[in-house]
């Protein structure tokens, strides 16, 4: 199996949002950005909302995906 292992490591990449703070248009659009850098082939991202004045629902899973990594020519 150690074919068939990625060459590198897998990462997770985890974006936590305060619901108490509203983000202003510039400030989402910066998030956004810098998370497109960071992220690559193999790669894990959770975006986990969170907030300590939502009554019963304090944390949630707003998304959750993986990037395929390519193909190898053969």
């Amino acid at each position: 199996m150690t074919e068939l292992k990625p060459a590198t490591s897998i990462r997770d990449v985890v974006v936590l949002v305060d619901q108490t703070v509203n983000l202003d248009t510039n400030l989402k659009k910066s998030v956004h950005k810098q998370v497109q850098q960071l992220l690559g082939p193999g790669d894990r991202i959770r975006i986990v909302s969170f907030s300590a004045n939502a009554q019963g629902h304090y944390t949630d899973i707003a998304f959750e995906g993986e990037f395929d990594q390519p193909l190898k020519e053969e």
